[in-house]
């Protein structure tokens, strides 16, 4: 009878560690000061990550910094009953006095496109960034996408 017990409650803990099972979202990328020439990686740059999944009520929040090479990276264990959500990556540019922020949806598997922040460097120059993603965050193989301007100077006109 105890080994029956015994092999009932081991099965069961088991199963429950089967449940808990997480994985990997690499959220990565750059962050460079732009300017005339090549752009230059910007060192110790605060690089926020938050995640909401408002379907499982799942959250997380964390600052990373740039290296010398003006990368970052942050590794989120994702708990597996959390299947869609939206990641929030954003950083200070201190010259424009606003964040300059990237979302993009995640769901088990999707891989994260390389995020890169441009920073104004005081000159006049623009310069043209977007982003974008599925317009509809629950269906993400549609064909409809919404457009962020990420662009920054003083531009006047744009061409979609």
């Amino acid at each position: 009878m105890k080994k029956t017990l015994f092999l009932f409650l081991l099965s069961l803990a088991l199963s429950f560690t089967g449940f808990s099972q997480t994985y990997d979202l690499v959220v990565s990328g750059h962050v460079y000061m732009a300017g005339a020439g090549l752009p230059v990686p910007v060192e110790d740059q605060q690089v926020s990550v938050l995640i909401d999944s408002t379907l499982n009520g799942y959250s997380y929040q964390n600052e990373v910094y740039t290296d010398a090479n003006g990368y970052f990276a942050d590794t989120i264990a994702i708990p597996d009953e959390v299947t869609q959500g939206m990641v929030y990556i954003y950083t200070l540019d201190s010259c424009l006095g606003y964040h300059q922020e990237i979302i993009m949806p995640f769901f088990p598997g999707a891989g994260l496109f390389p995020v890169e922040f441009y920073l104004c460097s005081n000159t006049p120059e623009c310069v043209a960034d977007y982003y974008y993603y599925p317009a509809d965050s629950l269906n993400f193989f549609t064909l409809t996408y919404q457009f962020i301007d990420l662009s920054f100077g003083n531009p006047t006109q744009w061409s979609w």
